[in-house]
């Protein structure tokens, strides 16, 4: 199949719009780092020390699959200089589907001897479930991401990621609020993996 024809943009208004890009997603993450620090600051006063060791060894434990989930194959069409065909996507969105599949799989399989060998208890299982779950459905946007980092469209990803985060941020402390403990923080967690593996 050949390459999608796509109008050709000057190199100016490739600048122009690398430079808004910029700025929008500087924007963004000032943005994002505020509302870290309000979520933060009513997590400490909601939740306790033990909530927070248990979720960083099960986040540790379920956050092994992010890194050998990735291998990179979204990035190459995004550095392609043509644009993707329709079978270059099709493949390589079903190759990463299929490899996150295998890695989240494994993680899940092996999530009872990884909360016996912390002593978190049978009650840890589920949690790193949720979060390996938690993976697999940020794998979902991969391609979607891939098409508007192509399009320099850096305005439409900031503002995805601004409203996720806000959401985030609320749901996270109403859950803490509402007695949840860790399960609030593994929401969290699996909210912020959309924006580690775009």
């Amino acid at each position: 199949m050949n390459a999608t024809a796509a109008p050709e943009a000057t190199s100016v208004e490739v600048k122009a719009r690398a430079l808004k890009g910029m700025f929008v997603l500087a924007a963004r993450t000032v943005a994002s780092q505020g509302l870290r620090v309000v979520s933060a600051l009513f997590l400490s006063r909601l939740l306790f020390p033990s909530d927070y060791g248990l979720f960083g060894i099960v986040s540790y434990a379920a956050s092994l699959g992010v890194f050998l989930g990735d291998l990179g194959l979204s990035a190459a069409l995004v550095r392609q200089p043509h644009e993707p065909t329709r079978d270059e996507t099709f493949t390589i969105f079903w190759c990463h589907q299929a490899l996150t599949a295998v890695v989240v799989a494994s993680v899940c399989l092996l999530a009872p001897q990884l909360t016996r060998g912390y002593a978190l208890g049978d009650g840890a299982v589920p949690m790193v479930w949720a979060l390996a779950l938690g993976l697999f459905l940020s794998s979902l946007r991969v391609i979607p991401l891939m098409a508007l980092e192509r399009q320099l469209a850096f305005s439409v990803i900031a503002r995805a990621e601004l409203i996720e985060n806000v959401v985030q941020v609320i749901t996270t402390i109403s859950l803490a609020a509402l007695g949840f403990g860790a399960w609030s923080l593994a929401l969290q967690r699996h909210q912020r993996n959309h924006a580690q593996r775009g």
